[in-house]
């Protein structure tokens, strides 16, 4: 099957980066207290989680934000391989909990299709505590069919990438499932397919 829509996790699948927040806290130095509210909410309660994250760094400014979008790494092969999907006349996505303003860097850099991700909020250079959760920890497999639907296409159309365990529901949805440079057993076994190392090039095979 050649999938008419790859859609990619984007923390550690498209960056290096695991957990662009992660990255935040220890700008803010809020990381030991992200921590413990990642591990009471992260995976039950994801608006309560940044409710209380929000609390933590209203009013701090913007900038490190900027600094963290600006300096990521891609992972190897990333580049090359959005290329050939491309050129193959294939769509791609990125669909994330991560940062909007890091999907809308790839979108500008890469030529992603379709970006979804969550976007901190900011005025006169502050977070102003607001935060618009497009992807919670529970909602990619919504956004593929949504996406599916849009385009006129179906889900078996589709191939997935990801790396973490929020990737599973897009995974036990898509015609392609494949996990990427993982730790998850859990994910591994929810894939057709399981690439090692973090050279994203090393999928095109498993895609065309």
């Amino acid at each position: 099957m050649v999938p008419k829509l790859v859609c990619f996790d984007m923390d550690g699948v498209i960056f290096k980066e695991n957990y662009f927040w992660n990255k935040v806290h220890e700008a803010y130095g809020t990381l030991e207290l992200g921590l413990q509210l990642n591990k009471k909410y992260l995976y039950t309660d994801y608006h309560a989680l940044v409710h209380e994250v929000m609390k933590l760094w209203k009013g701090k400014t913007v900038q490190p934000i900027f600094d963290i979008v600006a300096n990521s790494e891609y992972n190897p092969g990333v580049r090359e391989t959005i290329k050939e999907i491309k050129q193959r006349g294939v769509m791609t996505a990125i669909i994330s909990n991560g940062s909007w303003l890091l999907a809308k860097r790839a979108k500008q850099e890469l030529g992603i299709s379709h970006i979804f991700a969550n976007e901190i909020h900011h005025h006169d250079g502050l977070l102003d505590g607001t935060f618009t959760a497009t992807v919670d920890m529970n909602g990619k497999g919504v956004i593929v069919a949504r996406l599916c639907e849009a385009l006129g296409i179906t889900p078996a159309d589709v191939a997935a990438v990801g790396d973490d365990d929020n990737d599973i529901v897009m995974m036990e949805l898509v015609g392609k499932s494949i996990a990427f440079n993982t730790r998850s057993e859990k994910l591994k076994n929810s894939c057709d397919i399981v690439v090692e190392g973090n050279d994203l090039r090393k999928i095109l095979p498993y895609l065309f």
